[in-house]
């Protein structure tokens, strides 16, 4: 097996296209918040309005075949986003 190391610019370059595919597969859009990997998967912004509500949702989806880690990240980022918080402030 033949490993090809990436270069500074080329790993850069491959961040940012994570962290847009990440932006457009999952986002808030018309009260919902929006997974779309395998197919669109909404969840209505009311049914993440707590911590715990999210968490709960988090093992829910973290259960699903389709569903990354990075997408679970920004599910967390967003959800927290959208009731005030962010993960670094929670105790």
């Amino acid at each position: 097996m033949r490993v090809e190391l990436m270069s500074a610019d080329e790993l850069k370059t491959a961040m940012v296209e994570r962290e847009r595919s990440l932006r457009e597969a999952v986002y808030i859009a018309d009260g919902h918040l929006t997974l779309d990997l395998s197919y669109p998967y909404h969840i209505p912004l009311w049914r993440l309005d707590s911590p715990s509500k999210i968490l709960r949702w988090v093992y829910h989806l973290s259960g699903k075949r389709w569903m990354t880690r990075g997408a679970i990240e920004r599910f967390i980022e967003l959800s927290l986003k959208q009731i005030g918080e962010d993960a670094e402030s929670l105790p």
